[in-house]
């Protein structure tokens, strides 16, 4: 097989139960082509690729150069979210494109899916279009597990040994591509970045003599330099393709599967829903962006709980669904009868939020894994909407509260009493994670509500909800927002750049007083109950000072002039 492959070609298909993705192995030997008999059980496998030299999150992107004598070869590798099953296997699409010269002339579609014991990535086959001047030429190169006799081989092994030798494929006389890994401590420097510590192997097949050297590194979770030597060994005559670009953003995911591949066996996110009756499958071929996607992480440190919210809005749609980052639909939405002739615009979502005694935060990162979360979408005309949320595991540290008091438990919201005078919400700033990892603070939200409603249902609560700045570490309450004697719950959230948000929160109650400072000669404080407004302990202080000199001053005044009038009138 004479081809490019984008790839990490470093496992062994022989004894690989008995190693370990963590534990170093004695270097493994390649079985004889009429020993090679791999099995495969359909149940070991996922199509999440997280292998550390081969990482595969939905919606990345790879794109290499090369300067050939015929001109630029540039090929582009995208992972769509899709997927084929091949011998029973579930498998994810590696789609591999090679122009020359900005003219398609390959487009491959090849078929892994990861070991979810060792970590290792398997290969099970390729459908491959040559072209010549715009059209399909042939299919020179396909193979596919279970067909013809062809066998599945290994594309990236989680913890290569130098020595190690193995087989990606094989389809005796068609498909006989080897590794060898003859470095695990590589250094390349090409056009996207210097990277140290990578893997290096010599590829080849026996049907040919051409060979080449190819760099894997764990910073890309991919390759990032090939040195193809079509005379191997005579190294003179080499072609290097290097990495120029890669992008993990998910924007070049993929809505739809063109009816070509569909009718190969490949499917989209959306043509594998759970729920039978909500598939969000367009009816039209045509497709537009969902301008709002979002899917956090609330992290609340005072009650001690944690849930995901998600917020998606369009400007219609009649179908919603969302996929984690292996392809597993896990919401859908559909709104029904009247409503369904309507449509919907948008919605929001929480969770439901257990303690973490029943489900712990690190069994929520488990079940919600990091990545790029499709968004599928169908409007009331049938077209299709698509969309990706990032979902990342930073969760902020929770403000460390100045004022008011953090509190728990709203049964001793007695013990923290506020004058509805000066109040100032107070914290300090955050700068890493709950790991204890630097994190990027985007802005704090301050919220205060009262706990007694206006009516009867509930929605008139009195609510002050602000937005701040990363540099905020404080907020003054309007005055005109309090009442006296009212129960007053209020939290105070980290927003990290992903959207996750951490709560600190806690219960206080105003006074029925107003806080004047000015009544009696040396001006008592009508205010009895002890407690301090933030910055209002300094205020008070202030004004206890100037009623007393107005106090002296006016004693003064009254002693001066008796003293002056009993001396110009001695009987007075």
């Amino acid at each position: 097989m004479n081809k490019f492959k984008i790839a990490i070609f470093s496992f062994a298909i022989v004894a690989i139960a008995a190693v370990s993705a963590t534990v170093a192995h004695a270097a493994i030997k390649m079985a004889p082509a009429e020993q090679y008999n791999p099995q495969v059980n359909s149940a070991d496998f996922t199509t999440v690729i997280d292998n550390p030299y081969f990482s595969l999150p939905i919606g990345k992107m790879m794109v290499y150069e090369a300067k050939t004598k015929d001109g630029v070869e540039r090929i582009e590798i995208l992972i769509p979210g899709w997927t084929r099953t091949v011998a029973g296997v579930e498998t994810l699409v590696f789609w591999d494109r090679v122009y020359l010269n900005d003219e398609l002339v390959e487009d491959t579609r090849d078929y892994i899916a990861q070991h979810k014991q060792t970590g290792d990535v398997w290969y099970f086959g390729e459908h491959v279009d040559n072209y010549e001047n715009g059209n399909i030429k042939d299919h020179d190169g396909a193979w596919l597990t279970g067909v013809d006799g062809a066998k599945a081989g290994i594309w990236a092994f989680a913890n290569p040994q130098v020595g190690d030798e193995y087989r990606n494929e094989y389809l005796k006389g068609q498909a006989e591509d080897e590794s060898k890994v003859v470095s695990v401590n590589e250094s390349a420097s090409v056009p996207f970045g210097d990277f140290k510590s990578c893997i290096k192997t010599l590829d080849g097949t026996p049907l040919e003599t051409a060979k080449a050297y190819k760099v894997y590194c764990k910073e890309v979770g991919g390759t990032v330099l090939e040195i193809g030597m079509p005379n191997y060994p005579k190294e003179s005559e080499q072609k290097s393709v290097e990495l120029v670009e890669v992008d993990k953003s998910g924007a070049r995911d993929m809505a739809e599967v063109p009816a070509a591949y569909a009718r190969e066996g490949v499917v989209g996110p959306s043509a594998r829903p759970t729920s039978e009756s909500v598939t969000c499958q367009a009816s039209r071929g045509a497709t537009i962006q969902m301008p709002t996607t979002y899917l956090y992480i609330e992290h609340n440190t005072t009650a001690g709980d944690t849930g995901v919210h998600g917020m998606f809005d369009s400007s219609t749609f009649a179908e919603l669904c969302v996929y984690d980052p292996s392809g597993k639909q896990i919401l859908a939405i559909k709104p029904q009868n009247q409503l369904g002739k309507l449509t919907m615009a948008g919605i929001f979502f929480e969770s439901r939020e257990p303690p973490h005694e029943d489900v712990s935060v690190e069994e929520h990162l488990r079940n919600f894994p990091e990545g790029k979360y499709a968004i599928r979408g169908v409007t009331y005309d049938g077209i299709g909407y698509y969309g990706a949320a990032t979902f990342t595991h930073n969760i902020p540290k929770p403000p460390k509260m100045i004022f008011p008091k953090e509190m728990v438990d709203e049964a001793d919201i007695k013990s923290q009493i506020i004058t509805p005078k000066n109040v100032v919400i107070k914290w300090q700033p955050v700068n890493e994670t709950i790991f204890g990892k630097p994190v990027t603070i985007k802005a704090y939200e301050v919220i205060v509500r009262s706990l007694l409603p206006d009516d009867p249902h509930g929605f008139s609560h009195d609510n002050f909800d602000v937005h701040m700045p990363s540099s905020a570490t404080n907020l003054k309450i309007p005055d005109e927002f309090w009442k006296p004697k009212t129960p007053y719950e209020f939290e105070v959230l980290a927003i990290e750049e992903s959207g996750n948000q951490t709560i600190v929160s806690g219960f206080f109650e105003t006074s029925g007083k107003t806080g004047s400072l000015s009544k009696g000669l040396f001006g008592e404080d009508e205010d009895d109950d002890g407690q301090e407004n933030g910055d209002e302990k300094e205020d008070d202080k202030l004004g206890l000072i100037v009623s007393g000199l107005i106090g002296l001053a006016f004693g003064f005044g009254v002693l001066l002039q008796k003293f002056v009038l009993g001396r110009h009138n001695p009987k007075v």
